[in-house]
């Protein structure tokens, strides 16, 4: 069974979405704030109905702290709005939401609308998935050896040249600045100077051969493991 998370400060609507949501087969829980939603462990869930108009914090600003989140970012959101927030759904859609709708709804389109978003989440994630398996393939870590797997082939690294690999590619695309490299891989970061980290980029690009372009430089910002769309 699918789970949403419904986030609204409208006590009465979430007993109408709970019903509706039930019927169409959906499990739900609920938040009554974006404060109250931030506490709780969003791995758990398969898609956000989000409401903008909240007090406090609103749901814009849940909507950008998720999506800063690398743990949470990619969970399929879906805005609920007012007629009058026009700019705000735009804005929204801009900053990662999935979709929106406007209140007051009706349940049957809602449900379409999150059963819209889910196939669209489910095909882009198998699409990506077959995409990064097949680079994988070329390209690897092996965590028994602690080498770089280069199209079979593999190669020496030292312990911090598997770690800053380790790092990046855990988290593709993800852009990690010098100090972050420095803090993780470095003890006595403090003592360390952001060079070290543009000089253990480079080792590691050296031994990467024809794949050194895999590991991006961010100018002003870091470094991050990118999967080209081809090779």
């Amino acid at each position: 069974m699918k789970k949403i998370l419904f986030i609204d400060d409208e006590p009465d609507l979430h007993t109408i979405m709970r019903f509706n949501l039930k019927e169409a087969g959906f499990g739900m829980d609920s938040a009554l704030s974006a404060e109250e939603a931030l506490n709780m462990k969003m791995d758990d869930y398969d898609l956000i109905l989000l409401d903008i108009m909240m007090d406090e914090l609103d749901g814009l600003e849940f909507l950008k702290i998720l999506k800063e989140d690398s743990n949470r970012k990619n969970i399929p959101i879906v805005l609920l709005t007012a007629k009058t927030e026009e700019m705000d759904k735009v804005l929204g859609l801009e900053m990662g939401a999935d979709d929106y709708i406007t209140k007051p709804f009706s349940p049957r389109e809602l449900v379409a609308r999150i059963k819209a978003v889910l196939r669209r989440y489910k095909k882009s994630r198998a699409i990506v998935q077959n995409s990064l398996q097949n680079q994988y393939n070329r390209i690897h870590l092996d965590e028994k050896t602690k080498a770089l797997i280069i199209n079979g082939n593999r190669v020496h690294l030292t312990w911090k040249e598997y770690h800053l690999l380790e790092i990046l590619m855990d988290e593709p695309a993800k852009v990690f600045s010098r100090e972050e490299l420095l803090k993780i891989i470095w003890v006595d970061s403090d003592n360390r100077e952001p060079r070290w980290a543009d000089a253990l980029v480079k080792r590691v690009r050296k031994k990467m051969g024809n794949y050194r372009h895999y590991l991006e430089t961010h100018s002003g910002f870091g470094y991050s493991f990118n999967i080209p769309d081809s090779t």
